[in-house]
């Protein structure tokens, strides 16, 4: 009898170590990579526009502005305050996978440099490339017509 009852609270001991493992390791992490990384791009946006906006013009309301700033940016991508301090807790404790996230942020920053740039450079393409200024009177093309 007194094995079973030693093998009885060895088995519980393990289960539940099990169970602490479980619930330390994944759940600590609401929000996905993905979805964290977007968050945070747009996180990284508003502060870009306190430090360099907010701060010349209303530097006595900078921070109620960001505060505002962040509460919007949270309610455009449907992520409660605490599911999202709870990821960045998640990434503090775990540094390979912020660092992760950080360099996933670059390249994402990277991408929407490189479409602005493109999109700015589009209006300049068609002025040159248009039917119209194909047409129009060159000074070689005047000469020519004489």
């Amino acid at each position: 009898m007194r094995k079973r009852v030693r093998t009885g609270w060895a088995h519980a001991a393990i289960w539940a170590c099990l169970l602490l493992m479980a619930a330390c390791s994944g759940a600590d992490q609401p929000l996905g990579f993905e979805k964290m990384k977007l968050v945070m791009w747009d996180m990284a946006k508003v502060e870009g526009f306190g430090n360099s906006y907010l701060i010349s013009q209303v530097p006595a309301k900078k921070d109620s502005i960001l505060a505002m700033k962040y509460a919007e940016v949270l309610a455009l991508h449907k992520v409660s305050e605490a599911d999202f301090f709870a990821s960045m807790q998640y990434y503090r404790q775990h540094p390979k996978e912020y660092r992760r996230l950080l360099d996933s942020m670059a390249v994402h920053a990277e991408r929407k440099r490189q479409e602005y740039y493109e999109y700015q450079a589009k209006p300049l393409k068609k002025v040159i490339s248009s039917p119209d200024s194909a047409n129009a009177a060159t000074p070689d093309s005047a000469s020519k017509k004489r």
